[in-house]
């Protein structure tokens, strides 16, 4: 089922530089290119969170405050900065919230263990047999 959300950002507060495993950057690739949406929502349980992967950043919004308010992004992902596909990503964390400070060390791994979980789930979901529906046309009296 699509349906169509807004997310809002309040202006940045604060912005740092990080970097991201690599095995947690491709794998966001690979179920984002395996959705076929152009975005992938994983959510995070434990935190009540909600992760929002695009092309170009990851938001996260805190489900529990608000499902529309952006809280922090992981953005401007510097690819060809890293020598080989198994080296970590350097990106940009953009933080909305003074909330999201505190957070920041704890959704990292809670955010790698939620996508493990999404790609475990799609990886052991069948796809759904199909069948051919023969349709009959009425003829007209």
């Amino acid at each position: 089922m699509l349906s169509r959300e807004t997310f809002y950002r309040p202006p940045a507060i604060r912005r740092e530089a990080r970097t991201l495993p690599a095995a947690l950057y491709n794998t966001t690739r690979i179920l984002l290119y395996h959705g076929g949406q152009g975005v992938l929502f994983v959510p995070i349980r434990s935190m009540l969170f909600q992760a929002v992967i695009g092309s170009e950043e990851i938001l996260f919004v805190d489900a529990a405050v608000s499902r529309s308010l952006v809280v922090l992004v992981w953005q401007s992902f510097r690819l060809r900065e890293r020598p080989g596909l198994d080296s970590p990503v350097p990106f940009e964390v953009s933080y909305h919230d003074p909330e999201a400070l505190g957070i920041m060390p704890r959704l990292q791994g809670e955010f790698t263990r939620a996508v493990n979980a999404t790609q475990q789930k799609l990886r052991g979901a069948e796809p759904a047999p199909g069948r051919v529906i023969e349709l009959i046309r009425k003829r007209p009296p």
